[in-house]
């Protein structure tokens, strides 16, 4: 029986870096699986705070970061790329 697993590569179109006072690592979602993605993730994740259905700050694993409907989640404090990619493996891998 074949069935199909679903990777992070399936839900994020790319990563990027911005270096200032704390360097964030910026994810955009891809657009299709979007939808799906915020849903698993603001299910999985503590709401610490909302600004209407546009932004979320959410918490998981003891780390926080934002969640914005429009498929960009804003990371601070990841220590490396390993680290992120664990935590994208949790918040959207069932």
């Amino acid at each position: 029986m074949w069935f199909f697993l679903a990777s992070v590569k399936d839900f994020v179109a790319s990563v990027g870096g911005i270096c200032g006072a704390e360097t964030e690592v910026i994810v955009n979602l891809k657009p299709e699986s979007r939808d799906a993605a915020i849903a698993t993730i603001k299910e999985r994740c503590a709401i610490k705070k909302s600004t209407g259905n546009f932004m979320f700050e959410l918490e998981f694993g003891g780390i926080t970061f934002r969640l914005f409907m429009s498929g960009k989640l804003i990371f601070r404090r990841v220590k490396d790329r390993v680290e992120l990619d664990r935590l994208m493996a949790a918040l959207l891998l069932k």
